[in-house]
């Protein structure tokens, strides 16, 4: 958790350059709450401004699989892009 507020702290607080990398388990198991939560604010009816937090699922590469082969298999085939097209910009 260190180094992911660490991390966080130098990109101005949010999960935007975290691609996480879903191994085994669920989302909401695997991951911890600084990436599963982001911070919101809403506009009341009265104007008022409050702030919250909203649950999101991060967009992850998910290469869970039976074993280390197929894990590997998945990684190379599809979920190579979803690591890749945030480090590039989005431009695949």
């Amino acid at each position: 958790m260190k180094e992911l507020a660490i991390f966080r702290g130098l990109h101005e607080n949010t999960n935007a350059h975290i691609i996480p990398l879903l191994v085994e388990g669920e989302p909401k198991d695997a991951f911890p709450e600084a990436i599963r939560f982001k911070p919101v604010s809403y506009v009341l009816e009265d104007g008022t401004v409050t702030k919250g937090i909203e649950e999101i699922e991060p967009l992850a590469a998910d290469i869970r699989a039976g074993d280390l082969a197929a894990k590997l298999k998945k990684l190379k085939k599809t979920e190579y892009f979803r690591i890749a097209a945030p480090i590039l910009g989005g431009a695949l």
